[in-house]
């Protein structure tokens, strides 16, 4: 039901819960995180080869494609804001670092505000990134 219909209980028990955050993966046979020279470098230069080294075998994820209710966005925005104030990387792209880093290193696992992630394989779900 939507909200209207349920007098806005389920945002309610999202808010308490925690919401539903979906992920969009790329395109896995077209580069993995370390083989795209953009997304290796966003990643080391916000947090240094040691940190990122046991992902950059993964599938890249990608940050445009980000959904998910309010309190898991919200709580995701909040998360990407904390990695710039981290790192205080300032690279255009940047911000694919940050949500990569944060998908992988499980910094969003647990995070108030989300009770789920889903990640959705490449043409997957109801967003189809190419990521060549």
């Amino acid at each position: 039901p939507s909200a209207e219909e349920d007098g806005g209980d389920s945002e309610a028990a999202a808010q308490t819960e925690g919401g539903e955050l979906h992920l969009f993966e790329e395109n896995a046979r077209g580069a993995t995180l370390g083989e795209s020279s953009f997304n290796r470098n966003w990643l080391t230069a916000a947090y240094g080869y040691d940190a990122v080294s046991s992902f950059l075998d993964k599938t890249i994820v990608c940050s445009g494609s980000t959904l998910g209710q309010k309190t898991a966005i919200e709580s995701y925005l909040r998360a990407m804001v904390t990695q710039f104030d981290v790192t205080k990387c300032k690279s255009k792209g940047c911000d694919q670092g940050f949500h990569n880093y944060l998908h992988y290193s499980g910094g969003l696992n647990g995070a108030e505000g989300i009770g789920r992630i889903e990640v959705h394989g490449q043409g997957k779900g109801i967003i189809n990134n190419l990521g060549l």
